[in-house]
């Protein structure tokens, strides 16, 4: 056989080299695919394959060399290569190139998808929407990588699985991981082909897809939390007016959509703030714990009850007829509040004003349905609580008539409307005016306004020491107008 044959029979790149100047005398036609052309006659190898040069600098002498160096595409991707140099008699030398980047392109493929997987594994732990998203991403995800056969999310206790991808008959290399967050547990159950271990890159995969739906589980735990937290009274566990309002909304909508209609009763309790300060404020939310968890065992279970103010509590009721639904809760409630409750060794009776506003025969439109409803349970308080009021227009009026009337009272100083009268004191012995009282009128539009209408008002709007200082003021005011005309008359 000729040498040039015995070239061509070498499946890699072989080349018979001058050792004076490293000249190429003969090459197989594997080595031209290598360079990228046919190779002359004589051509040093510093042209074809400089990187080789390195390596055979200086030429061995005698002995074999293998060595490896990363060579570099036209696409200027690496690859690994193993040289061989073996020493030919005194005047030439064989170079022998073997490709090696079969398996190493494989290795780095697979890893390629591991670390892909792990990429959008981890975003989608942060942007799943539900833990159900996210479990069923996940087995997507492993599956899609090609690096397993069959992947499942299973439940304990053996139930329908989360989520699946593949086929699975148990005889196939498996492994089972636990994951355990809380509440949330699960297996993540992996199988490859028969026979077909796990490397240990794709049990750190594993490894990581395990913490990542912990951490998913216990995200979606805190925003379950949170969520819950933002919606509940956190001294009763109800609902708070937040949440309330807004499922005032849906519920209208539904309402309307099927042609229901909705009370909203408003409940207060009478005295809360007697009881408070007589008890303390620590009894005091023990008290409206207690109410709370009754007026819960009160209402029907399609009822919204929420907590909305610091002694209100909102219930909403879907019915077709509202204002029997609302007789019959509040039958209820007066039945089982007839007993006192026990707070702190005290016996405490609770009773409570009502304000009723009906939809849609009131009003369709949810903040005005609250608004009357608060001014219905206004009407209740004034009348001296313990009693229910249904809205009617007449309450729109007196309360139209009351704000006026707050408002023409806060101007009342500004415009000077207030003033004095002096009723004499007599001395019943002597018959001889031993002084006088000073009494406080109103004159609002030309009519005299009584203190006792306008007195209490003033209390409540924050009024009553600015007027208090006035009638001092004026008071002293006029016993100087007494002295300059030479009178000394006592207030």
């Amino acid at each position: 056989m000729k040498f040039t044959d015995l070239l061509e029979a070498i499946p890699y790149p072989t080349a018979l080299l001058k050792r004076k100047g490293l000249k190429v005398v003969r090459c197989n036609s594997a080595f031209s695919a290598l360079v990228g052309s046919p190779v002359a006659q004589e051509s040093p190898i510093e042209t074809l394959l400089p990187d080789v040069l390195e390596l055979l600098s200086p030429p061995p002498e005698g002995t074999l060399v293998e060595r490896i160096y990363m060579k570099r595409t036209s696409s200027d991707e690496l690859f690994p290569v193993e040289v061989t140099v073996a020493p030919l008699k005194e005047k030439h030398l064989l170079l022998l190139l073997r490709d090696l980047s079969g398996g190493v392109r494989e290795q780095l493929e697979k890893m390629h998808r591991l670390y892909k997987a792990l990429s959008r594994m981890n975003l989608l732990v942060t942007t799943a929407k539900s833990a159900a998203d996210m479990l069923e991403g996940c087995v997507n995800i492993l599956f899609d990588s090609g690096l397993f056969k069959y992947v499942a999310l299973l439940p304990r206790g053996g139930a329908k699985p989360y989520a699946q991808r593949g086929t699975y008959t148990g005889r196939e290399s498996a492994i089972c991981m636990s994951i355990e967050e809380r509440d949330s547990s699960c297996y993540l159950l992996v199988s490859k082909e028969k026979g077909e271990n796990f490397s240990n890159s794709e049990l750190d995969l594993l490894t990581e897809v395990v913490h990542d739906i912990a951490f998913g589980f216990r995200k979606f735990r805190i925003e379950a939390e949170e969520e819950k937290r933002l919606k509940t009274d956190s001294l009763t566990g109800l609902p708070n007016r937040l949440h309330f309002i807004k499922y005032l909304e849906q519920t209208l909508n539904f309402a309307r959509s099927s042609g229901r209609s909705v009370a909203l009763l408003v409940l207060d309790v009478d005295r809360f703030g007697e009881i408070n300060q007589a008890l303390g404020q620590a009894a005091g939310d023990r008290l409206l714990v207690s109410i709370a968890e009754s007026l819960r065992s009160l209402v029907r279970r399609t009822d919204l009850i929420a907590r909305t103010g610091s002694d209100e509590f909102a219930v909403l009721l879907v019915s077709s007829d509202p204002v029997r639904a609302v007789l019959e809760l509040m039958r209820r409630v007066r039945k089982h509040f007839s007993k006192p409750l026990e707070i702190d060794s005290h016996s405490i009776y609770v009773t409570f004003s009502g304000g009723v506003s009906i939809f849609p025969s009131d009003t369709e439109a949810p903040d005005l349905l609250c608004a009357n409803a608060t001014a219905s349970l206004q009407r209740s308080k004034r009348t001296g609580g313990n009693s229910v009021v249904f809205f009617s227009q007449d309450i729109v009026k007196a309360s139209e008539t009351s704000l006026k009337f707050r408002t023409d009272l806060r101007e009342a100083l500004e415009k000077g409307e207030f003033v004095l009268h002096y009723q004499p004191k007599i001395d019943l012995r002597t018959g001889e005016m031993v002084g006088v009282e000073a009494l406080i009128r109103w004159v609002r539009k030309g009519e005299m306004v009584p203190p006792m209408r306008f007195l209490p008002l003033a209390e409540e709007e924050g009024l009553i020491h600015e007027i208090g200082l006035w009638v001092l003021e004026e008071a002293c005011r006029q016993i100087k107008r007494w002295k300059l005309r030479g009178k000394a008359i006592p207030i």
